[in-house]
Parts: C-alpha cells; structure tokens; sequence
C-alpha cells in the first residue's frame, strides 16, 4: 500500500494540511493507515470502510476532499462511487477527489470520471500527502481545467 521511503522519518509535516478528508476503504487497516497519516499531517480524516455508508458519510460533511482506494473496493465500485459524487448536490459535486490505484491503466477514465487526483500503488506516504496538497490547492474550475489537460496528454503528476 504505502512505501516508505529512508526520508520519510525526515519529512516535516509542520507543512501540514488543513481541512476534512473523507477516506474511502473497505480494508479496514488500510483506511486506518491512510487516515492517520492525514491526521498527523493537520487533516482531519474520516473512515469510511462500507461503501453502503458513504452517502451517509457524505452528509455529514462538509470535506474538502475524498480519497477512494479502488484497489480494495475493485475499480467499477470506484468509479461508481466518483460518479455519484459528481451526479450529487452541490455540497458533494465539487469536492477534490484522488482516486488510489493498482496499476496506470485506467488514469485516462479517471479524469475523464471527474477525478482530480490519481495515484498508483505503492505509493510513498510524502508522495500521497503531495498528491492531497495539490489537489486541494486548486479551485473546482482550476481542477476541471486540469482535469481536461490531463485528457489532452497533459503532466501525469496528481
């Protein structure tokens, strides 16, 4: 899942991030993993570890972002679950979403689904944090922007 890299220990997470993060995982450690990371980076971090719970979840936002594991939950639930959250109401529709992967192959439909973020496992936990901090720093119209670069063969980065 997360790498750890010689430098990890090294990394100051005094440039931490601030918001509400909703992490999506049926892998209970996993999500638990996740989570606490973003807490010791400033995040607050919800766990949701049943797909059935997330549009619950959703309504007690408000998040700022959601990471999606579409390695536990397969890649159609994923992309179901992204759909969703871009058919929802506007408290939903414009919230940052990284979807984690297992492999490249489907970055393309991703962003094409509407995520704002994607990254493939293993991925080392700075590299996740980067991916988070990126993704919330861009406004709803500068991610549909990037989100369209990424179609036209754009950075791969976030």
């Amino acid at each position: 899942m997360l790498k750890r890299s010689k430098t990890d220990d090294e990394i100051e997470l005094a440039a931490a991030g601030t918001g509400a993060v909703l992490v999506v995982n049926d892998d209970r450690d996993a999500c638990e993993l996740i989570a606490r990371l973003l807490e010791a980076s400033g995040y607050s971090a919800t766990r949701v570890n049943d797909l059935d719970a997330v549009t619950d979840s959703l309504a007690d936002g408000p998040y700022q972002a959601i990471i999606i594991d579409s390695l536990s939950l397969g890649v159609t639930a994923a992309f179901k679950l992204l759909d969703e959250i871009r058919g929802g109401g506007p408290d939903v529709r414009h919230v940052a979403v990284v979807i984690l992967a297992a492999t490249d192959t489907n970055r393309l439909f991703a962003y094409q689904s509407g995520a704002d973020g994607f990254a493939v496992r293993p991925i080392h936990a700075s590299e996740l944090l980067d991916t988070v901090r990126t993704v919330l720093s861009r406004d709803p119209d500068e991610r549909v922007e990037y989100r369209r670069a990424q179609l036209m063969g754009g950075a791969t980065t976030a």
